[in-house]
């Protein structure tokens, strides 16, 4: 099951992710990574006033991150292969992390947790724990991944949860 999108559609994609990471703050935006090989697209969030280009602020005590990574499948259609977010305090140390990791490789144990929506919780005190994936879509996870609306609706879902319960 992969989530494609037409080249022409990468325009609609840009802002589709923007208004997902806007449930943050509304100045926050999206741009296309030019540093990546010209056969792949990177989304990133941005509010063009932090630090480091790759993150935003989202309020006086956290920073977020957010990457959408696409493969060229064809010479029109690009396959979403990541999405990422991850918080940060204000010193830039990382918090927690969501992350899908569609290119998965299924040969591996943790394949079946990485394939869909699933969170690190960076800040804990052991190592082990931060490395782990915690699957949050344990028993729909293939309709989660089965289309792009219904990824995004879960991606809207947690980060109505960080708002609600970290952020606010």
């Amino acid at each position: 099951m992969s989530i494609i999108i037409p080249e022409s559609k990468i325009p609609t994609r840009i802002n589709a992710s923007a208004n997902l990471i806007r449930r943050f703050k509304k100045t926050i935006n999206c741009i296309r990574d030019s540093t990546t090989k010209t056969t792949d697209f990177v989304i990133l969030g941005t509010d063009g006033l932090s630090r480091d280009k790759n993150k935003f602020k989202i309020s006086s005590s956290f920073y977020g991150s957010y990457k959408e990574v696409w493969n060229l499948q064809n010479s029109n259609n690009f396959v979403l292969v990541k999405i990422y977010f991850h918080l940060y305090n204000i010193d830039l140390e990382e918090l927690i992390a969501l992350h899908c990791d569609l290119d998965s490789n299924p040969a591996t144990a943790k394949h079946k947790y990485k394939i869909h929506p699933h969170l690190h919780v960076k800040c804990a005190k052991y190592d082990f724990i931060s490395k782990a994936h915690f699957s949050l879509c344990l028993l729909d996870h293939k309709i989660t991944i089965s289309k792009l609306e219904n990824l995004e609706n879960m991606y809207k879902s947690f980060f109505d949860l960080v708002n609600y319960e970290l952020i606010r």
